[in-house]
């Protein structure tokens, strides 16, 4: 598998118009346990050898993939080769990274689905956990990588507004779903945004929670269902 990323990777590479030094490399991939995220690590150490390369953790996060992008433009990247781990080209998860990257206007096309996606909010965010065992992480990946079971997940800056338009989404909804997906680093956050889980509660929308169907090594090791909907109910 490593050798088939590094020949997509750079293949890309020599067919691009312009110097490779303007290039740079960002990896996508869900974040895991230690041995998935070493892994994952040790390519992109490969990969810097030979271009400058960062890891986006989370898959479609939107804080994760500024952050990484917010460091190749640091180290002089002009261009960005996207290069997802494991995921299907026709996933929906790729077709929300290209939005998020700017390489798609209008999601709802590429998806075929009638409709508008909104986010939760328009600021610029990083998450921070506070640990069973008293640690604060800060960061997704860090997050992720932690042995000690998740306390508290909050946003940093914690005062974040909400869009308009994600408000009246809601408040015009007949079915208002969350997950499946990361619990603690893609699920609860969005109903850490002031107005948010007001705005759920007022809806007269059926609301439903999809639980993932395995446990997410760094986040829900051992969860129950139920397990799940309380963390939701203590962060919202």
């Amino acid at each position: 598998m490593k050798r088939f990323l590094l020949i997509a990777v750079f293949t890309l590479l020599s067919a691009a118009t312009c110097s490779a030094a303007d290039y740079g490399i960002l990896l996508l991939a869900h974040g895991g346990d230690a041995q998935w995220n070493g892994t994952v690590a040790k390519i992109s150490s490969g990969l810097d050898k030979q271009a400058p390369t960062e890891i986006a953790f989370g898959m479609a996060d939107s804080a994760a993939l500024q952050q990484a992008v917010e460091k190749l433009e640091a180290r002089g990247v002009r261009k960005i080769v996207a290069v997802p781990l494991f995921v299907h080209s026709r996933s929906e998860v790729l077709d929300q990274t290209r939005y998020l990257l700017g390489l798609s206007d209008k999601p709802s096309e590429v998806l075929r689905i009638v409709g508008s996606i909104y986010p939760a909010t328009a600021k610029n965010i990083v998450l921070e956990a506070t640990l069973e065992n008293g640690r604060r992480v800060i960061g997704e990946t860090k997050i992720t990588r932690s042995r000690s079971p998740i306390r508290k997940i909050r946003l940093r800056p914690a005062r974040c507004l909400p869009l308009p338009e994600t408000l009246q989404a809601i408040a015009e909804a007949d079915l208002i779903t969350l997950g499946p997906g990361s619990l603690f680093t893609s699920v609860i956050p969005n109903l850490l945004v002031e107005g948010i889980p007001a705005a759920i509660r007022q809806s007269a929308a059926t609301k439903a929670y999809f639980v993932n169907l395995m446990w997410q090594p760094g986040e829900t090791m051992n969860y129950k269902a139920s397990d799940h909907i309380r963390a939701i109910y203590n962060h919202a």
